[in-house]
């Protein structure tokens, strides 16, 4: 006997032939027959998710006619379930950015009126793309058949994500992962370009690449930026690695900077985490008199002030969030749809005119523990 489980997979189904078939208000659908032999399903089971269908206001049926699309736009997106994935496990938030956006793409799921489940991770890495085994029942409900769609704010295996794609669960990202095959992406490249573009107009030559860690699918920062710098006569950029993402990465970063002579340090800096970037210029201001200019990926729902003059590039989370949610639900109705990938660039949104108060050094680490 089958469930009603498959009777959801039957008008999942029938909603995606309506929108390949690319049918609109008016258009007829095929008899119920035709559409039993082409799908699969039981008479009883594809009868019972036409009668959602009519109930929804999708299709109607017409005596002498047959069945006619009323409007497309109706379906019940309840009927979805799109996985979140957390990067990170309850206990240990790297950066109020992922839990900001997290949150975001959970609003507006609901609010799409899709069913959101949210899965944390219980192995972060920073090298290496995450895994779906790395996120706790993803694989056994995967197996179950009770996701629709994956959407992350990090990273996934390229082996992992076609799996999912095969088995016509799409993935779509949210996220700085430059890998991406699908989603909405922050636009490193853009940033790395007028990032290097306004430094240099400042008369710095040689610079320094801020992040947590290298990887070739989130610091393509740091190679944009060597490139933007190719044909500056003595120009050169260099990696500092801090670490870790938040204010405890910066102290150690404005450390490694610091131990050297003040010849060998960087004309000035580009930090693609703004809670780094808050404990470098925190650090600089307290212990020397070190000031270099800094490029800043900072984002306009949760401003912060620095230190030291920054320039700052906000990044839109909600446009983040909306456009991958848009993605998302655009897949769940067309799985057949070719990846795409959709860049937001941060803006320019101007630089900090005057140097702020900073704390002792006793307050910036009270600060760390709360913000890192």
């Amino acid at each position: 006997m089958e469930s009603g489980s498959q009777e959801l997979n039957a008008y999942r189904m029938l909603v995606r032939e309506i929108y390949r078939r690319g049918l609109t208000c008016g258009a007829k659908l095929p008899p119920q027959e035709d559409l039993r032999q082409e799908i699969g399903f039981s008479h009883a089971t594809l009868s019972r998710a036409m009668e959602r269908l009519v109930a929804d206001g999708v299709i109607q049926r017409k005596q002498r006619i047959g069945t006619v699309i009323r409007d497309p736009d109706a379906v019940d997106l309840s009927v979805w379930t799109v996985a979140l994935l957390l990067n990170w496990d309850l206990g240990n938030v790297p950066s109020p950015f992922f839990s900001r956006l997290t949150c975001l793409l959970q609003q507006k799921l609901v609010a799409a009126g899709c069913q959101c489940r949210v899965y944390p991770h219980v192995n972060v890495t920073m090298e290496e793309p995450h895994r779906i085994a790395d996120y706790v029942n993803l694989e056994n409900d995967v197996e179950a058949g009770t996701v629709d769609a994956v959407l992350t704010p990090g990273s996934l295996a390229d082996q992992d994500r076609m799996r999912l794609t095969e088995r016509t669960i799409p993935v779509c990202f949210s996220t700085g992962w430059q890998l991406a095959a699908c989603g909405c992406v922050i636009d490193a490249v853009a940033f790395a370009r007028a990032a290097v573009e306004s430094l240099e107009k400042q008369g710095a030559m040689r610079l320094g690449v801020v992040a947590a860690g290298y990887s070739r699918g989130y610091n393509s920062l740091y190679d944009e930026s060597r490139l933007a710098v190719r044909n500056v006569p003595g120009g050169c950029v260099e990696f500092i690695e801090a670490g870790c993402i938040g204010i405890a990465g910066g102290r150690r970063a404005a450390e490694i900077v610091l131990d050297r002579p003040r010849a060998e340090r960087p004309d000035a800096l580009i930090v693609d985490d703004d809670h780094i970037a808050l404990g470098l210029s925190q650090f600089f201001k307290l212990e020397s008199d070190y000031a270099p200019p800094m490029a800043v990926l900072t984002h306009q729902a949760a401003p912060l002030t620095f230190a030291l003059p920054v320039l700052h590039f906000e990044l839109d989370d909600e446009e983040l969030a909306d456009r991958a949610v848009r993605l998302i639900i655009e897949r769940l109705r067309h799985p057949e749809l070719p990846d795409r990938v959709e860049w937001l660039a941060p803006r320019f949104a101007g630089s900090d005119a005057d140097y702020s108060a900073a704390g002792t050094m006793d307050e910036l680490e009270a600060l760390s523990g709360t913000l890192v």
